[in-house]
Order: structure tokens, then sequence, then C-alpha cells
């Protein structure tokens, strides 16, 4: 099996946002044996960030025993693919395709899908088992479910409505070339939920 190219598509005009609406693996020898056509997921972290409410008029002397009071969830989602290098950079021959690829590895901020997704391989049920170990399998398509994040506030009087998102933010994009015509390009994702109010999550 040859290494996939890697083609992204999204929005990279110059007025639009930039964003990724598709991440997909392309293989030139593509016939009938089953083969990843996502990324693959490496790591999920979900951690936890606690604040105090109000710290500039809420000073430690007036709440003594109060380390915080709010909670939030920070989801982060690394996922890879081993691509062929040429799919990833601009030369004399690239195509539009590697263009708009390159484009969006440079320029994307925002992952506009229902979630990041990736590759993951089901087995037939009658193959499992300690005495019958097996690696193949057919691929399917997985994703992370959408959580929501609050991007920002509108206020109406002394009443403030969280603006939300279910779109994952674009952390950070690595190429690693392996100098042997592939290179691996790692992705990582990122989203906020909204604070929680320890007292209403602990009585």
């Amino acid at each position: 099996m040859s290494f996939p190219r890697l083609r992204l598509t999204g929005g990279t005009g110059e007025d639009a946002l930039k964003y990724i609406t598709d991440i997909a693996l392309y293989y030139d020898n593509d016939g009938t044996v089953t083969k990843p056509e996502l990324m693959m997921r490496s790591r999920y972290d979900v951690k936890r960030e606690t604040t105090l409410a109000n710290v500039q008029s809420a000073t430690p002397n007036r709440f003594p025993d109060i380390k915080y009071d709010l909670c939030r969830l920070i989801h982060t989602w690394t996922g890879y693919a081993d691509v062929l290098t040429e799919s990833v950079c601009v030369t004399a021959t690239s195509d539009a395709d590697t263009l708009e690829t390159v484009a969006l590895l440079k320029t994307a901020k925002v992952l506009d899908m229902r979630g990041p997704e990736f590759t993951i391989t089901g087995f037939d049920p009658s193959e499992l088992g300690p005495d019958q170990p097996n690696i193949n399998g057919i691929y399917d398509t997985a994703w992370e479910q959408g959580v929501t994040s609050t991007i920002g506030y509108t206020k109406d009087g002394n009443d403030y409505t969280p603006i939300t998102s279910t779109k994952w933010t674009i952390k950070s994009t690595t190429i690693s070339d392996n100098n042997n015509n592939t290179s691996r390009v790692t992705f990582v994702f990122e989203i906020a939920e909204p604070w929680e109010n320890l007292a209403s999550l602990l009585v």
C-alpha cells in the first residue's frame, strides 16, 4: 500500500474566514483494498480550568476559603496523517488541489465540521479473541462530537447572553518531513466549553 495524498477543502478567499470543511486522503493506486481515508487519532485530552469570578472586586480577604468558584472544560484533539510530501508543499507541477491544501495548512483557523473526523478499524466479531489476533479490518469513519464553546457575549440591559459555537479552533498544524517523500501532518484542534458555577454542581 502506497502513501496517500492529503486533500483539504475550505475557505481561502481574502475576505472569507479561513476554515477547513473537509480533511481527506487520496491514493493513486486506489484498488479494491480498503485503506484509511482520514487522519488517525493519537490522543484526546480534557483539561479542567478553574478561576475565581469577579477577581477584581472579590479579594482573597473577603473570601479567604474560596480558591475558585468557576470551572470549564478544555477539549484538545490531536491526530495525524502520513502522506506524500509532494501533496503538502508547492512545486512547479502542483495542481489546484495541492495549492488549496497548502494554503489551508498555512492559514486556516477554524474546523468547520461536525467534529474532527478520523479513521477507526472495525472487525468481524468471529475474528476476535485471544487466540485469533487480527490487525486486518474494515476502515470506518468516526468523529468527535461537537461540544459547545463560548466565543463572545451580547448584552441586553443587565443581561448577558453567550454566543456559542460548535466549531473547533485549529490550535496548531505541524508537518514533519521524513526525507523519503513522506511527511507526517499533525493537527491539534481545541474547543473551550462555557464556564460553569461550581456551587450549582456541588450542591
